[in-house]
């Protein structure tokens, strides 16, 4: 049992290292990687910090917000459901980051 205990600490620190040295992303780190991709190879060019700061403030609850962008994206420039909740994410990050 002592063996298993060692083993196990030791991949917890790997794990732990690995995180830390970004060699190994959580799912949520390498959605919003792919979502901030995703933004600024289709919205970026028009649409930058002062319209995210915009969004923000007329639309201050979250899931309102979300709703408004979801149906501006579909009628905007409609990119595919699984890249569209991509892109909804990294601006929610972001405002979340501003606040």
């Amino acid at each position: 049992m002592k063996r298993f205990e060692k083993l196990k600490c030791a991949w917890a620190l790997l794990l732990g290292a690995a995180l830390g040295l970004g060699l190994v992303t959580t799912p949520s780190a390498a959605a919003e990687n792919e979502g901030e991709a995703l933004y600024g190879a289709q919205c970026a060019d028009c649409h930058g910090a002062r319209d995210i700061a915009w969004w923000a403030d007329q639309y201050p609850d979250a899931q309102e917000r979300r709703d408004w962008l979801d149906r501006f994206l579909r009628r905007h420039y409609p990119p595919a459901d699984d890249e569209r909740a991509l892109i909804i994410e990294h601006i929610e990050a972001v405002i979340a980051d501003e606040q």
